[in-house]
């Protein structure tokens, strides 16, 4: 585990950085919808920083020291089953891919929640920053939530860094304001999320935006009946945002930590 833990943050550090390079640079090249201005980039990557530093502060190892925990302690389901390893890294990116999905949904239900969560959705453009732009709040029960999986799992530390790279990635890429070719998107949705995907559930509509919760697997939401495969408008006249966030005031970095205060 001291290997895991010692390389974890170098790997999904270089990870994030090659693909949120790699994105920003596809959809400068290719975009699908209206483009952010860079000084409009400011208060999510301010979100960002702050939530990083804030994840680093409370957990050193992150999940993966949680994942360390279970194992020494012999906690969890997949602690409890002689598999081979490749089976239980699918197991259990899987299992934790569902929580997220279901913890997604929560954020949606939950008033006091989707006030943290109405953060990220509150976004009124549609790119890869969004993927980076959550209230610190949310983040922290987040964290909570995942933590309580993997113990509950034993899902083991290798797969749970495997997962948080996933998972990083994912972020980033159904966020991106990439145009996919329509076959090749077709393609990707029978097993992964999309951005084209992903768009319709930052629409204004709620009838959208309470649909396609998924993050790295697209099948939780078409077999829960979340699923949602076109907008009621073209992708690029999708309506990004929430009504109620919508004046330049309420964008900046300090309004975004208040913003779950605001009365609704």
């Amino acid at each position: 585990m001291h290997t895991v833990a010692g390389v974890e943050p170098w790997i999904r550090g270089v990870v994030f950085v090659v693909v949120f390079v790699a994105l920003l640079i596809a959809q400068y090249l290719a975009p699908r919808g209206a483009q952010r201005p860079v000084r409009a980039l400011w208060p999510n990557a301010a979100l960002f920083v702050t939530n990083t530093s804030i994840m680093r502060l409370l957990s050193t190892y992150s999940l993966v020291g949680v994942a360390y925990f279970a194992s020494e302690q012999q906690i969890g389901l997949l602690n409890a089953m002689d598999i081979a390893p490749w089976l239980e890294a699918a197991a259990a990116v899987l299992a934790l891919d569902l929580t997220m999905y279901l913890q997604h949904r929560l954020f949606h239900t939950a008033a006091l929640l989707w006030r943290f969560h109405a953060v990220h959705h509150s976004d009124t453009t549609f790119d890869v920053t969004t993927g980076l732009r959550f209230h610190p709040g949310e983040m922290i029960v987040s964290l909570a939530i995942k933590a309580l999986a993997v113990v509950v799992l034993g899902a083991s530390p290798w797969s749970v860094l495997v997962f948080e790279a996933l998972l990083s990635s994912a972020s980033l890429f159904t966020h991106s304001n990439v145009a996919l070719p329509r076959g090749l998107d077709r393609l990707l949705r029978a097993c992964v999320v999309t951005s084209d995907m992903h768009r319709i559930h930052h629409s204004t509509q709620g009838v959208e935006y309470n649909t396609n919760f998924g993050f790295l697997v697209s099948w939780w939401d078409r077999w829960f009946g979340s699923y949602c495969a076109e907008p009621h408008e073209h992708y690029e006249r999708v309506r990004i945002g929430l009504e109620s966030f919508r004046n330049p005031n309420e964008q900046t970095f300090r309004a975004l930590l208040l913003q779950p205060l605001q009365p609704r």
